[in-house]
């Protein structure tokens, strides 16, 4: 079955475009800069490689694999145990944008 070519604007910025105006413009730079830390990337893939699947889809009754790492408590908050395991949950790229929406239980 083919597919329909969907015409795109050149106007309208790609995601990744987006993504990088996102981080030079909003991004707390501190913020930024851990994100990027060894230390963070080493925990983020242990914590993937421990905990491969979505917390909040388990519970739901569905096997779903997790692509972030989230901070239960957000790290403007408690910058303090950033790198803890127990302030982190796996969870999809769907459940962590549900909770980052307004009105979120993340939020």
């Amino acid at each position: 079955m083919k597919t329909v070519p969907q015409h795109k604007p050149a106007w309208i910025p790609s995601t990744a475009q987006r993504h990088r105006e996102y981080q030079r413009t909003r991004q707390d730079k501190e913020v930024q800069r851990f994100y990027w830390s060894a230390a963070w990337l080493k925990l983020r893939r242990y914590h993937l490689a421990h905990n491969p699947l979505c917390e909040h889809c388990k519970i739901a009754g569905h096997l779903v694999r997790a692509t972030i790492v989230h901070h239960r408590i957000p790290l403007k908050i408690g910058a303090n145990i950033s790198l803890h395991d127990e302030n982190l949950e796996s969870l999809c790229k769907s459940c962590h944008s549900r909770l980052h929406t307004v009105g979120g239980e993340g939020l």
